[in-house]
This record gives C-alpha cells, structure tokens and sequence, in this order.
C-alpha cells in the first residue's frame, strides 16, 4: 500500500485510526511493530527527517549574512578594521562589503554600490558627523530602508541622527566602551555568536604615508589586472592625498589607462612616474615587483 510521496509500506495496518481518516503517519501499530523497528521504510524515513530538522536548527542558530558597510571615507581606519573582523567571524572575506573611497568614485561606482546593497541582507552604517552629513551615505540609508534591510546603525563618533534611525537598535562604540565589548554587541544585534574573540588591533610600523593602505589596494588590483580599478583609486588618490601618490602609484596608473586604450592619459600619467622617480629612484621597486608577480 502506498504511503506519503509515494513511499511502499508493507505494513497493512499503516492506514488505521483516525476516526475512519487515512493518515500518513500512524501510531505505532498494536498488531505489528515492523514499522518502527531499524531498517524500515518509516524508521528511515524519521531518521531522515530528523536529521533534516537539525539541520534547519544549526542554519537558524548560526546564521550566514551578507552584510554592507555604509560609511564616510574620513571613518577609514575604523570602517577598514570592523569590516576585517566581520569576515573573518563569518569565515568569509566576501561577507561583509566595505570601500575605502567612502563612495567618492562617481556616478559610475554608484552603480557597482547600488548592485553590492540590494545583494545583500544586513545594512550597517557607521554614523559619525562626516556620514550623516554625506548625500552618498544618505542614498545608501533610503535604499536599504526602502529595501527592507536589516539596518544596524554604529555609533563611531558623536553625530547627530536622522530621525528614522533613532528609532532601531544603536550599537555604540563610543569610549569608555572598548571596541571588542562592542564588537561582541554588534554580533548579538546580527544573531551571531560571540565566543570567538577578538583579536586585538596590531600596532604594526605605522605607514609612510596616510594613503598607504590605498596604495596597497592599487597594488592588489594592478596584481589582479583589474585596471578600472587601478584608475579609479589612483585618481582619487592622486587628487586627495597627493602627497601619497609616488613614481609607482603613476606607473600603475599609466599602465592601467594604456589597457584601457586612454593613450594621452596614460602617457601623462607616465612621464608624472618618470619625473618622480628621478626624483627618488627607489619609488618604483615595490611596483616592479608587483608587475613581476603577476
């Protein structure tokens, strides 16, 4: 006789009780107790079920996000650590989506930012004077409240807060509070859990410069050959932080724009590298060796 989806039952009384009803699932048959014993049809068939349930259980106890950090670029530091610790909590570095231009590349990139938020269910904002006053963080709060996000506002700085996010949990890491303290918050407020510690920031040799770790992304990039990349954050960083924009952040620029078919640009862009490095002959090695590598 069959049974539910299909199944054969050998059992005649599988359909019994009820109140005259067929059932897919009977009590265990008074008559016979083949059904429930090891190496049946519905012994096999709850195994499976069961350990289907569990599973469901595991993935609603630790779930997976796919988390955007929304932010100005003046927060760097900050924004560039919680987005590392994120990823690293998660077990994957596509997890949480952070730029370090702080969306100051255009129209242009706001099409790869409006592609990143919808693809992605949580909706951090790190609130601090300089995002509530950005007309790019603004967009990216009325699109995720529009979209229905899971939205988690960070308290950085002291700010003043648009009205419609005094109204959701704010996890604050403002001082006396440490930042692993509040981290750990951040983790309850996104469900996920907090026995892993955190690793304490490396005080690392400070950098040269203010954009080096910009410079450090243009490298991965000219690394990876992704040359709309290069251009954009060698000219973002060439406009702001000139001071930072070495013969080798020029080259890569140069080479970048040659790829690219930008002939006069990327000529500019070359000879700015070859005066530099008259200037200061070791400014190219780290690139060559880029180049080399890749």
């Amino acid at each position: 006789m069959a049974g539910r989806a299909g199944v054969a039952l050998s059992c005649p009384h599988f359909f019994r009780g009820g109140e005259g009803k067929k059932t897919a699932f009977e009590k265990p048959c008074t008559e016979c107790h083949h059904l429930d014993e090891p190496g049946s049809v519905l012994y096999n068939v709850s195994i499976q079920y069961g350990a289907s349930q569990q599973e469901r259980e595991r993935s609603m106890t630790t779930p997976s996000h796919r988390i955007f950090v929304s932010h100005s670029h003046i927060d760097n530091d900050f924004g560039t650590r919680l987005a590392q610790d994120l990823r690293r909590v998660l077990g994957d570095e596509s997890a949480a989506w952070y730029d370090v231009l702080g969306l100051q590349g255009g129209e242009t990139w706001w099409d790869k930012i409006v592609e990143e938020l919808l693809a992605r269910d949580v909706f951090i904002v790190v609130l601090s004077p300089d995002s509530m006053n950005s007309p790019w963080v603004r967009r990216e709060i009325n699109m995720a409240l529009n979209e229905g996000k899971l939205i988690v506002p960070i308290l950085y700085r002291t700010c003043s807060i648009r009205a419609d996010l005094r109204i959701i949990q704010i996890v604050s890491f403002l001082a006396p509070k440490t930042y692993e303290a509040a981290f750990k918050e951040l983790l309850s407020a996104l469900g996920l859990s907090t026995e892993k510690e955190i690793e304490p920031k490396k005080l690392a040799t400070p950098p040269e410069t203010p954009g080096a770790s910009l410079v450090q992304q243009i490298e991965t990039a000219f690394a990876e050959q992704d040359w709309s990349d290069v251009m954009r954050k060698a000219d973002y960083l060439i406009k702001r932080m000139p001071a930072a924009a070495t013969a080798a952040v020029y080259r890569m620029q140069g080479i970048a724009l040659l790829e690219e078919g930008k002939v006069q640009a990327a000529q500019e862009a070359l000879e700015t590298a070859l005066v530099k490095v008259r200037r200061c002959p070791r400014s190219l090695t780290r690139t060559r060796a880029v180049s080399n590598a890749s």
